[in-house]
């Protein structure tokens, strides 16, 4: 579609797609992009003259170190282990059951609903990957 293999690939002049750019190359000038031909590159890239941004969209994934884009504090990446979960499930259920509560004006609405889990496995693999020592599980 853009006429070159990887490495070669840019988005400067590009027509006929979207354009979705991390929010992280906002403001970005004196880059380096391909030309969309095979060994040839622009120099000198700015996002915001030589780049048509469609939608400016969080795509990278962090490493440790990278500033949080709230706080600007650098990043820890940690080992973690899911041990629940939560879904909403709107009003779907609800609604096929009926399911209706009063609001505070006596308005009758419906219940939206979630589903929580924590189960027995789940709970047993956390401490075990969290509390052992050299001879095995050291149960809490």
């Amino acid at each position: 579609f853009l006429g070159a293999e990887p490495g070669s690939l840019g988005a400067v002049g590009v027509s006929g797609c979207p354009i979705y750019a991390d929010n992280a190359l906002k403001d970005r000038t004196n880059m380096v992009t391909g030309a969309n031909e095979n060994d040839y590159h622009f120099s000198g890239v700015s996002m915001e003259r030589d780049i048509t941004v469609d939608e400016w969209v969080d795509l990278r994934e962090v490493q440790s170190g990278d500033l949080c884009l709230t706080c600007m504090e650098p990043l820890d990446i940690v080992p973690t282990i899911e041990s629940g979960h939560i879904f909403k499930l709107g009003t779907k259920y609800a609604e096929t059951f009926g399911v209706n509560v009063l609001d505070e004006n006596g308005k009758s609405r419906t219940v939206v609903m979630g589903s929580y889990g924590i189960g027995v496995e789940r709970a047993m693999a956390t401490i075990v990957e969290t509390h052992f020592d050299d001879k095995g599980i050291v149960w809490p």
